[in-house]
This record gives structure tokens, sequence and C-alpha cells, in this order.
């Protein structure tokens, strides 16, 4: 794997608008040196004269696809489509561009592929478009109903996928701390009553924090060295301590629970009220 730096890339990007140019009959892009870099290499940049032209088509879903479609209808009405060198999109808009510039590349031979044709008909995409440009109620009130079904098909797969997760958590919760004195003075008990660690709350989380930056400032000192300077950070490394940093937050929920519980009303946690002592007890 070869890398190249920014003015080799410039340089490509220059020579294929350059060609497109030529194409359309238009002057290739001329370049005068801006600045340099700290190594000498020149920082070039088109001229005036070259009057280099950027289009940008921004976001908002298919109702931003639906206006820019418009909008390039338009510009290929005047003949200004071939007059664009750069093209910039982001989100909706880029469903329309990236459509664009796939069939002027292959398709079409570099003629656009959505010419207004609304007195003749459109292609079916085009016109899928237009007509779910109201993307809520495509088609009026009716679609109510389908939505409604959409929504609760959404929050049931969210149950489904979630409740699982919960359970475990409950589960974990029951297992480390199994008798109601655990909950109530936030003693390790039962699972964790083996382990070298305090009584107080997020003992086991304290630790493994400091484990934790103990392993992270030694990874930092290994990457900010020379020889490793050029690695990835989108490694192994960054793997392990990411899964790490989520094990930590794992842990912190799990002594969470016991101090939530524990401040929930009676009624939300039935269990604590056999340590609670009666009112009567206190009046006698």
């Amino acid at each position: 794997m070869t890398t190249k730096r920014f003015h080799e890339i410039f340089d490509l990007e220059v020579a294929a608008i350059s060609r497109r140019r030529t194409e359309h009959r238009r002057p290739e892009i001329s370049l005068e040196e801006e600045d340099q870099q700290r190594d000498g290499t020149p920082v070039m940049r088109p001229t005036a004269s070259s009057n280099v032209v950027g289009l940008a088509l921004s976001g908002g879903g298919i109702r931003s696809s639906a206006f820019c479609l418009g909008a390039l209808q338009a510009l290929d009405v005047w003949g200004l489509i071939s007059r664009i060198d750069y093209l910039s999109t982001v989100s909706g808009g880029g469903y329309i561009g990236t459509s664009m510039t796939a069939a002027m590349s292959k398709g079409t031979g570099g003629a656009f592929p959505f010419a207004s044709e609304l007195r003749t008909g459109e292609v079916a995409g085009v016109e899928h478009i237009r007509d779910h440009s109201n993307y809520l109620f495509p088609q009026g009130m009716l679609n109510i109903f389908g939505n409604v079904a959409v929504y609760l098909r959404g929050i049931f797969a969210n149950v489904v996928l979630i409740l699982p997760w919960l359970l475990l958590a409950a589960a974990l919760t029951v297992w480390l701390f199994p008798t109601p004195e655990a909950l109530s003075n936030g003693e390790k008990v039962g699972s964790l009553s083996h382990l070298p660690l305090g009584a107080r709350e997020f003992d086991l989380t304290l630790h493994l924090l400091l484990v934790f930056f103990i392993l992270l400032a030694g990874w930092a000192l290994w990457r900010s060295a020379p020889w490793a300077r050029s690695g990835s950070d989108v490694g192994l490394a960054a793997r392990v301590f990411g899964s790490l940093l989520l094990a930590l937050l794992g842990f912190a929920l799990l002594e969470l629970q016991p101090v939530v519980l524990r401040a929930c009303p009676r009624r939300c946690n039935p269990r604590a009220a056999s340590l609670a002592v009666p009112c009567r007890t206190l009046r006698d």
C-alpha cells in the first residue's frame, strides 16, 4: 500500500478536470503558487482566470433530493452542467448527486441523465423522488395508519433487541448482590466478597479505572515513540482499549444499580421493606 501527498492528489485532480474541460471545449485549468510547505513543496491553486466552478447540493433527505433535482434540471436547460468543475454533496443532496455523476460517468456518455420531461413523462426513479418528496404522507392522510404501524414495529424491535440485555443486567445484579444486606449498606457480599476491595461503593469501578488509566498511559507513551508513530489509530490497540472502556462502563452500571435501588421508595423495592425499621418501634 502506497500513500500520496496532497500536492500529488491535487495534480491528478486538476488533470482530470482539465481533460473534462477539453471535451467540452473549455480551456484547461492553469495554476499559480499560493504558498510553500515547510519542506519547500509549493502549494498551488487555480488562477482567477481559470473560472473554476463548484456546485454544492445540501442535505435534507428525499426532499433535498427533489429540490436539487429541480435545480440540476434548470442548470441543464441553460446548458450549465458541463461548466461545473467540482460537485460537493451531503445527505439527501448526495442521493441525486451520486446518481448524476455515476450515470454521466458510465451510462450516458457525459450527458445529463435526468433531463426535464414533465410533458412526456419521466423515468421511474425521477417520478419516485417527486412523488415521495413529502416522505411522511406521500399519499395524504391515508398514510397515517401505515406510519403508526411502522412506528410500532420500531418500538417492538427495540424491545426485542434491548430487553434481553436489561434482563441480563438484572440477573447480574442479583448474582453480585444476592441479599438485602448487600443493597442496604453497600458491602461487597456474596459473589464480590472474595475480592480484595473495601466495603465502599464503586470500589471495584475505581480500581478498574485506575488500571485502565495506567494501561492508557503506557499505550500513549508507546504510541509517541518514533517506531510507533506511523501505526494506525484504528488498529488492534484502539479496539482493545475500546473494549476495556466498554467493560469499565458495564462494571460502573452494575455498582450503580444498588445505589439506585436503595434510593427508590419501598413500593419500588419491596425486598428492602424488610430492612426498614417500623415506625411503631421508633415511637416505642
